[in-house]
């Protein structure tokens, strides 16, 4: 039964990007394609878990593709072990990454050659409404997505929650939190295995901290850096 949501209670909401897998560093068109995380990733993840060890949470969700299921269960196990308590990742569908289509799992220069018209399209930052042939329109991703949201502040009011999701519904999410096109998600999306922390309390959001990097290594940035650079 989920417990009835007082609107004045405040729900903290750290929200993950997944880390990296060796698809994003070939700048793959990564939506419902499903790749395990790069080595690289897996200690991004675990920087994450460092981070978020000594916190108040005791409930991590995730989306159920295996990149944000990963990072979820190194964070998960860290955290376990420091409360002495077995924290298993709830998986919620609502999280997953957009469904791209037909472009889908294509590297981004083998998805403009093919299909340069539409690739245009999606660039449009003004375009707010857009979907792939055989995708997601952004209007129903952003829906689902805040409806996720919304499902885990009514099961934890008043309580630390984490949330290991994907770059493109964030990206959708902030860009209509600042009353932006849709469009604009790919300014709006942080980083992979970025924190950031929301707030939600009298029925709204405040976002208090975006995109937080610091935990990350310098090094392992810069290794991830340079293998990204190298190209598909």
């Amino acid at each position: 039964m989920t417990t009835p949501l007082n609107p004045s209670e405040k729900t903290e909401l750290i929200l993950i990007r997944h880390a990296v897998t060796e698809a994003n560093l070939r700048h793959v068109m990564l939506g419902r394609t499903n790749p395990p995380l790069h080595p690289l990733g897996i200690e991004q993840a675990q920087a994450i878990a460092q981070a978020l060890v000594k916190e108040h949470w005791h409930t991590i969700y995730t989306s159920p593709l295996l990149r944000a299921m990963q990072t979820a269960e190194i964070i998960a196990q860290a955290r376990s072990s420091q409360v002495h308590q077995n924290i298993v990742p709830l998986i919620l569908p609502g999280l997953a990454e957009i469904d791209l289509g037909v472009i889908d799992g294509l590297p981004s220069y083998q998805a403009y050659q093919e299909f340069r018209e539409v690739m245009d399209q999606a660039l449009d930052p003004e375009a707010d409404d857009f979907a792939f042939s055989g995708g997601e329109s952004r209007v129903a991703v952003h829906q689902r997505f805040y409806l996720a949201l919304q499902e885990i502040v009514h099961r934890h009011p008043g309580q630390q929650v984490c949330a290991v999701t994907h770059g493109g519904a964030l990206g959708l999410w902030f860009a209509r939190s600042h009353q932006e096109p849709l469009g604009h998600l790919r300014q709006r999306q942080p980083q992979h295995a970025s924190i950031t922390r929301v707030i939600h309390e009298n029925d709204a959001w405040q976002i208090a901290q975006f995109n937080d990097v610091s935990h990350l290594p310098t090094a392992l940035q810069q290794a991830i850096k340079e293998l990204a650079n190298q190209g598909p």
